[in-house]
């Protein structure tokens, strides 16, 4: 039976692939997801001219190339029908992402547990730079890419980092770790929410956020995602405690106070200084640490930690591929609490 395909794919005017080449990629990938199958004929290229809404002899250039890459075949006056190398492609990932962290390894290892053979992923890193990120998805355009998860971690605000991601069609985009409210249609993406993860702890131990005097977040000199400065701010105003924001922890520890950890070096650094100045951790001082890991069970009498499945995010990931859909979700906290809080 002839296979028509969507009224409008989505060609670019302004993308540096050839429109003949984006033609033959979105073949590809309605291949790759299941939609065309083994021996399904394919429009005749009046048709999609028609749906593609461009000129026949570019559509003509598609099916060829199409052809000698072997992923259809030509019938004398029957038409273009896809060949059994549909059965054993794969979908394409692209994973961007500023750095190689465990919830990058984690995403990573879960889809090529969950999808097997039927994915082949490639990793690049931005280093949270905004040209580096242009730099990789220029060149990306040029590699069929069925789908792209992306750490949008950089040093530019939110509204530059959506322009920068428009090109990705937005069913292709799965986001990783915040929300861009600049990206229009119907992209994946799963988020933290801190404000609330902030409030789960607060619910289980409200007397003792109460007991501290000041609760300090201390900030690395690496990268940190800037909205963990607007949800530590938000949520203590809406609890009335008094905090501090402190680049590092070189202003020495108070006696009495909270601190919320984004680096590992910073939190060494912290327990160090609490040592010397004979501060017991727990009693004189509280630790909320973001992320987990298995030492943080044992430094200083336990950790409390905030911390993400990204394994779980790697399965749900998986799934969005294999069903072809799209969705937002919040990515659900592990709440650690320790001997630290």
């Amino acid at each position: 039976m002839n296979k028509f395909l969507t009224p409008e794919p989505q060609i670019s005017n302004s993308s540096i692939v050839p429109k003949y080449k984006q033609v033959a990629q979105n073949i590809i990938e309605r291949i790759s997801t299941g939609e065309l199958k083994a021996g399904d004929k394919l429009p005749s290229i009046s048709q999609s001219s028609i749906d593609f809404l461009l000129a026949r002899d570019t559509i003509g250039k598609a099916y060829s190339k199409l052809q000698e890459d072997g992923f259809i075949y030509s019938v004398y006056r029957n038409g273009f029908f896809v060949t059994s190398k549909s059965e054993k492609l794969k979908v394409k990932v692209c994973l961007i992402t500023g750095e190689i962290t465990e919830a990058v390894k984690n995403i990573y290892n879960s889809l090529l547990k969950e999808l097997d053979a039927k994915v082949k992923i490639s990793i690049y890193l931005h280093k949270h730079k905004e040209s580096e990120l242009k730099n990789i998805l220029d060149k990306c355009q040029l590699q069929a890419y069925q789908y792209y998860i992306v750490f949008p971690n950089l040093f530019i605000d939110d509204a530059d980092t959506s322009k920068l991601l428009k090109e990705i069609p937005p069913k292709k985009l799965i986001l990783i770790d915040k929300q861009l409210q600049g990206i229009q249609g119907n992209y994946s993406c799963f988020y933290k929410d801190l404000f609330s993860d902030f409030q789960e702890i607060y619910t289980a131990k409200p007397a003792k956020f109460k007991s501290y005097k000041n609760f300090n977040l201390v900030l690395p000199e690496e990268y940190f995602p800037f909205e963990v400065i607007t949800s530590f701010k938000l949520f203590c105003k809406s609890q009335k405690l008094e905090y501090c924001i402190k680049d590092g922890i070189e202003d020495g520890v108070s006696k009495g106070n909270l601190y919320f950890i984004i680096s590992e070096i910073d939190l060494v650094n912290l327990i160090k200084v609490a040592e010397r100045n004979n501060l017991k951790i727990g009693e004189d001082i509280g630790i909320i640490s973001l992320y987990d890991k298995p030492y943080k069970e044992l430094l200083g009498g336990g950790i409390t930690s905030i911390d993400y499945n990204y394994d779980d995010i790697g399965e749900e990931i998986a799934d969005l591929i294999t069903s072809n859909r799209t969705g937002q979700f919040r990515a659900f906290a592990q709440i650690n609490i320790r001997g630290s809080f």
